[in-house]
């Protein structure tokens, strides 16, 4: 399980926290598991086959968020940008002018995968419009 958020990263997963929030999955035309080919190569410039087949296998679990696996996965990490962001005030936030309700709907998934981080989120969300590091709706 521990896989899942580590291959989600690895292959790019940075559309959902991305400039207004918006996702670039549609212009990424290629499978995740080839982007990652140049950098998992080993000193021959070959992959294993399994290698790549694992990785797309992971990443289509994680992005199906269909198994209790997947929806823990999708749940710790939609949550590190959160904290990440209260840590440092609300930067990412500030600058892009993010309201608390992209947030929130962002978020639900942690609900789903994880209640009790789901109400952490919650609670970090609230502060953060609490202390004016995310814009109200």
């Amino acid at each position: 399980m521990t896989r899942l958020p580590r291959i989600s990263d690895l292959a790019g997963d940075t559309e959902g926290w991305g400039f207004f929030l918006c996702t670039y999955k549609e212009l990424r035309p290629i499978r995740s598991g080839e982007l990652l080919l140049f950098t998992l190569q080993d000193a021959t410039g070959q992959i294993s086959a399994k290698l790549f087949d694992d990785i797309e296998r992971f990443k289509d679990e994680f992005e199906a968020g269909e198994t209790p696996e997947a929806q823990f996965a999708n749940a710790i990490d939609r949550l590190q940008p959160v904290i990440a962001n209260h840590i440092t005030q609300g930067k990412s936030w500030t600058s892009h002018h993010v309201r608390a309700s992209q947030v929130e709907a962002r978020c639900q998934p942690i609900t789903t995968g994880a209640p009790t981080l789901g109400a952490y989120a919650r609670n970090l969300i609230e502060d953060a419009l609490q202390r004016g590091f995310l814009m109200p709706d």
